[in-house]
């Protein structure tokens, strides 16, 4: 049985070469991946001129005298700028949504914008680039393919000639459809070799860690086009005719490439709401302020009232003394409300971030419904730009903002200092200078291999269930001729 698939992937293989149609779909595959390519370099390069921008901005700002009392304004030698991602050539994932840089402050931790400053460019990059090619394009043609290979067999009588000649039906659609899926694979290879060689004219010094990202999704790809294959097949062979496997197969193309994906995030969104971390913040910030606020407002009443005196009260209060137990209550009644406001801020953020969590793993969850989700994560994964990525920054922003706070300013309570507007006023140690934090280690190929997982067998079950499929419709088909 080996013998004959080998055969027939053979014939399948040889017969699409000598078709012109085959070279024009090629040649405008690699048109599209390169202007992909063209485009996600200069993202990539505009990002970079970016980062080392805020780095020149930091090193400048260090030089400048500093004030021994800090207001609510962040300082910019607090900054940590994130350097541009060169996986996000492959697939942008959480690249789009996490911020280019993080300031640390008396205020706390504060998110920047996302990457990509120019939207025109970070919009064009999110839509050209190559996992969105293969996925979107490259499955259309993966599917029509099937779609052709086994209907052509089917709707021409190759069935009823296999099982004249005593070969069982499922084991010739199968050898067809193993030869084209040799050749959507081969000229996957084709189109990532263009992308590597046009990647590494312009990045030299990156050209081998370019090379052996797109050659571990390799893996994802050849998976994702076979199930595409495969369903095209299954179409073919559950339908009545050639007309309405093609509409039903672009049908389950929109929903594997393009509809599935969008859901599974908006979904996820919907079930589990969480507000962006810049209006938690705001509104963490604002509850913390006015329950100090109260506090503060609360005490100077009774200042008021004690400098005021009382008509019965014989001899009146000095003021010198009703201002000094004033501040020696306020500074007790202060550090005792600032402790219980951190610890309500701490708690609220906790539940911020298990409310995220809850809505992380119930989208991952939701992207093992659809194949293209799954290869959507499976290739911004072993790009080093999914989920893994997020959370190492997340990781060390919060690990990095303790010891600022710890190092750089005293934590012995300060009152706010009202002026026209609000300020809070921090004893800052003016001898310790921060130019940059350090940068999270890169992903390990074992880690991404890691975070892959679980997309990558949620293809292969894919596969198994489309080819259960193809057998069950190509047993049917033999039963009934």
């Amino acid at each position: 049985m080996f013998t004959t698939l080998c055969r027939l992937a053979r014939v399948e293989i040889l017969g699409w070469t000598r078709r012109r149609s085959l070279l024009i779909v090629f040649i405008g595959l690699a048109a599209l991946v390169l202007i992909s390519i063209a485009v996600g370099l200069q993202d990539l390069a505009s990002r970079e001129q970016d980062y080392h921008a805020q780095l020149a901005s930091i090193v400048k700002e260090q030089v400048k005298p500093r004030l021994p009392m800090t207001g609510a304004g962040v300082e910019r030698v607090l900054r940590v700028a994130r350097p541009a991602e060169l996986g996000s050539l492959v697939a942008r994932g959480e690249d789009t949504r996490l911020a280019s840089y993080f300031d640390f402050g008396p205020g706390g931790l504060q998110w920047g914008q996302a990457a990509g400053s120019d939207a025109s460019q970070m919009q064009a990059a999110s839509v050209f680039d190559l996992e969105s090619i293969i996925r979107v394009i490259g499955g259309l043609i993966a599917l029509l393919l099937g779609i052709d290979v086994v209907g052509a067999s089917r709707f021409r009588g190759q069935l009823l000639a296999w099982q004249s000649l005593g070969l069982d039906p499922a084991v010739g659609v199968a050898g067809k459809l193993l030869g084209c899926a040799g050749l959507l694979v081969s000229g996957c290879v084709l189109l990532l070799g263009t992308a590597a060689l046009a990647t590494g004219l312009q990045l030299r010094d990156d050209a081998p860690g370019i090379a052996a990202l797109l050659t571990s999704n390799l893996v994802p790809i050849a998976l994702y086009l076979c199930v595409l294959a495969g369903v095209g097949g299954a179409v073919a062979l559950w339908s009545r005719s050639l007309a309405t496997a093609s509409i039903a197969g672009v049908a389950v193309w929109l929903t594997i490439a393009i509809i599935g994906p969008q859901l599974g995030g908006i979904a996820g969104r919907l079930l589990v709401p969480v507000t962006s971390r810049a209006e938690f913040e705001r509104a963490r910030d604002q509850r913390y302020a006015e329950d100090n606020r109260a506090v503060e407002d609360a005490l100077g009443e009774q200042l008021v009232e004690a400098l005021a005196g009382r008509p019965e009260q014989v001899p009146p209060v000095e003021p010198d003394a009703a201002i000094k137990q004033y501040e020696t209550r306020l500074e007790s009644v202060w550090s005792a409300r600032t402790q219980a406001s951190r610890e309500l801020a701490r708690s609220t953020e906790r539940e911020w971030a298990d409310a995220q969590n809850r809505q992380t793993q119930l989208n991952r969850w939701l992207q093992l419904l659809t194949p293209g989700a799954c290869f959507d994560a499976a290739t911004a994964a072993l790009s080093g730009t999914g989920g893994g990525l997020s959370q190492a920054w997340l990781e060390l922003a919060e690990s990095q903002q303790r010891q600022l706070t710890a190092a750089l300013f005293d934590n012995r309570s300060q009152p706010t200092v009202r002026f026209k507007g609000e300020m809070f006023a921090f004893r800052r140690h003016a001898t310790l200078r921060w130019s940059d934090l350090p940068a999270p280690p890169p992903l390990e190929l074992r880690s991404r291999w890691r975070e892959a997982r679980e997309p990558l067998l949620a293809l292969v079950a894919y596969l198994v269930l489309v080819s259960l499929a193809i057998r069950a419709g190509a047993r049917r088909l033999s039963s009934g001729i």
